[in-house]
């Protein structure tokens, strides 16, 4: 199985960031189905042909 990891970040922002990145979803995801996801709650469900915006790609 791959890995799925999210950050969770406040939706103010006083500037738009400076590339913004999105993606269309190739895979259904539902983190109350994930059994290596640590908090389900803080998942976010996401389904084939859902666009979703990267906002960072750090890796901590």
């Amino acid at each position: 199985r791959g890995s799925v990891t999210f950050k969770i970040v406040p939706s103010y922002r006083s500037t738009s960031p400076v590339c913004e990145i999105y993606v269309r979803a190739q895979f259904e995801y539902d983190p109350l189905e994930d059994e290596i996801i640590p908090c389900r709650q803080a998942g976010i469900m996401f389904k084939v042909g859902d666009i979703l915006q990267i906002i960072s790609k750090d890796d901590h």
